[in-house]
Parts: C-alpha cells; sequence; structure tokens
C-alpha cells in the first residue's frame, strides 16, 4: 500500500511539473497593446487605428470567435503568417461593410506610437484582436498599413512565457500618386491633308526634326542622334506591400500536453481506486 501511494505521488509530481507555463496564464493580470506605426526610420503621427475584440483564448478550446464576427468567420489558427493576413483582411473588409463600432481608437502621437487601453479607458479583455489602421498623409505622402491580428497575451518563445505588454510594429507602405487624366480635347488633331501619303514602294523622309510615323501595325524605332546615348524610359516603381503583423503563435502542443495531463491524472486516481479496493477486500479476507 505504501509502494502504490509513493507511485501515485510521484505520477502527480510529474504531470504537475509537464504543464508548461501556458497553462498558467494569469487571468487577473492586465494586458495593453502598443502600436509602433514607423516608415523609413521616419515616425507616421496621427494615423487611427481602431482594435477590434475577434474572439477570446483557451489553451485547451482554442479561439471562440466573439461579435461581431461569430457566425462568418471559424479560426483554427494557421501554420504560417499568409493565412492570418488573409484572415484579418476578409474582418477588416467586413467591419467596414457592416459598419461596426471598434472596442477602442486611437491615434499615434509624435513618436509614431499609440497605446491600448488608453489612459483612463477600461481594461482590455484577454483575446484576439483585430488592428485597422487608417492612411495618414505626411510631408506630402500618403502612408498605409494593412489589418493585422494580435494575440494579448502574446507567447514569447524565446523566454518561453507570456507576455501581458505587447508592443506591435505593423509595416508601412507608400502610396503612389494618382495618375493624372487628360482633358477631352488636349490632344490636338491634325488636320486632314497634313500628312502627305507615299506612293507605293517609296519611303517618305522625314524632315530635321521630325519624327516619322510608323506604319500600322509597326513598331518605330527611336534613332539617337549622333554622340547622344539614348536614356531608357524608368519602370514605374510601385509602392512596397505592407506586411500586417501576425498573432505570435502559442507553444506547440498545448491542446496534447493538456489532454495528457488529464489522463495521467485519471490514470492515478484509478491506480488510486484500485489500491483502496485491494486493501479493503484484504481486510474482509484476514
Amino acid at each position: 500500500m505504501n509502494f502504490i501511494k509513493r507511485a501515485f505521488i510521484l505520477l502527480l509530481a510529474f504531470v504537475c511539473a509537464a504543464l508548461p507555463a501556458f497553462a498558467r496564464i494569469r487571468a487577473e493580470q492586465p494586458v495593453s497593446l502598443t502600436i509602433e506605426f514607423v516608415n523609413g526610420g521616419t515616425a507616421l503621427s496621427g494615423a487611427r487605428f481602431d482594435i477590434y475584440y475577434a474572439a477570446r483564448y483557451s489553451s485547451l478550446y482554442g479561439y471562440e470567435v466573439a461579435e461581431p464576427f461569430a457566425g462568418y468567420f471559424t479560426i483554427e489558427g494557421f501554420e504560417d503568417h499568409y493565412g492570418w493576413d488573409a484572415l484579418a483582411q476578409q474582418m477588416a473588409d467586413h467591419v467596414g461593410r457592416i459598419g461596426a463600432e471598434p472596442t477602442e481608437s486611437g491615434v499615434t502621437n509624435a513618436n509614431g506610437r499609440v497605446r491600448f487601453p488608453a489612459s483612463g479607458s477600461a481594461p482590455l479583455a484577454h483575446g484576439l484582436y483585430l488592428v485597422v489602421g487608417h492612411d495618414v498623409e505626411q510631408s506630402g505622402n500618403t502612408y498605409t498599413s494593412l489589418p493585422f491580428l494580435v494575440l494579448l497575451p502574446s507567447w514569447d518563445g524565446e523566454t518561453a512565457s507570456w507576455v501581458y505588454a505587447v508592443l506591435a510594429a505593423p509595416k508601412s507602405g507608400l502610396v503612389p500618386p494618382p495618375t493624372p487624366t487628360p482633358a477631352p480635347g488636349e490632344t490636338p488633331t491634325p488636320e486632314p491633308g497634313e500628312t502627305p501619303t507615299p506612293a507605293p514602294g517609296e519611303t517618305p523622309t522625314p524632315e530635321p526634326g521630325e519624327t516619322p510615323t510608323p506604319e500600322p501595325g509597326e513598331t518605330p524605332t527611336p534613332t539617337p542622334t549622333p554622340g547622344e546615348t539614348p536614356t531608357p524610359t524608368p519602370e514605374p516603381t510601385g509602392a512596397p506591400t505592407p506586411q500586417p503583423t501576425s498573432p505570435p503563435s502559442p507553444p506547440t502542443g498545448m491542446a496534447s500536453t493538456a489532454a495528457f495531463g488529464i489522463t495521467a491524472l485519471a490514470l492515478a486516481a484509478a491506480i488510486l481506486i484500485i489500491a483502496k479496493k485491494r486493501s479493503a477486500q484484504r481486510g474482509i479476507d484476514s
């Protein structure tokens, strides 16, 4: 009997030691999110960011989608940031379409930062948040950012601990200026008869400084002036696509580890019950 008791105690100690830090999220610990909006080392001030509470999180049950996303989306986790990016964009389109009110809004300061919750605001609940930024103009340029999802608190794999004060730095993108469209009538139309028609088999000789008109379907080849190096036409450069911050992935195997702990506890309880029954049977036999 003493051996069984000792075995039970050792098994219980092993189960407790096997449960990792993610199973001990401090529910009473406040969480916060600070967004840092920077482009090329320049802080972008005056940018508005909205945050939406997207889902509750449990290490046993995963994500439970909250309003206004419940019934429209399911969150099962993704292996890479591409899935999170696509989901964040779909959620942002959804709240824009239905006009949902954000959980909280804020504007970046001179350092390009905004903190949630703001001073005097209600505490943020633990869970998954959608962050949607708005375009901002600064120094004659317009900057944008893509929506992203962030988990509060977030798991830090390097320190193997939960981080309750999270800093997110979405990559910014420069919006290219619109291409001006010429007004109708700005391009002069030549009068009939201005362009002579060459005789069959005859190639017209252009006057000095005149650019010959190519035949239909013919691509003209520019002829550089002697001693002059033709300048290639630069290709238009598009604005870089900003990459949103993906929610930090929780530690691998959280559900399987929790299930293992429950199974081990059940096994230990069964061993103890069997031991008690055998002890009682021995007492009856004696």
